[in-house]
């Protein structure tokens, strides 16, 4: 699943979620500390910390859960705590009741 927002002024995919697999794109060093955080808190294996010609990182973040709302509490944390946006900004996503 690609998850498209807005963050400063650009909408474009920055959190892909495969399986088990969080991919965290365009993160400059202030988020990645926070994604060093995250990482800790819920003991997630990291995989892919690189940081490319553009100047921004990307991390591959494995959480071995296969509980669904587990996963999706950890997209919440990670768009609120790295991304400073909540998961109704995220183009695509409609609030649950």
């Amino acid at each position: 699943m690609d998850l498209q927002f807005d963050l400063r002024g650009v909408s474009e995919v920055r959190y892909q979620i495969l399986q088990r697999h969080h991919n965290l794109l365009r993160l400059d060093a202030e988020m990645g500390a926070v994604v060093d955080e995250i990482s800790r808190e819920w003991e997630l294996q990291q995989r892919g910390a690189e940081i490319l010609s553009s100047g921004f990182e990307y991390r591959t973040l494995t959480y071995r859960s296969g509980d669904a709302g587990e996963h999706r509490s950890l997209a919440e944390t990670v768009l609120q705590r790295v991304y400073r946006i909540d998961i109704v900004d995220v183009d695509g996503i409609e609030r649950s009741p």
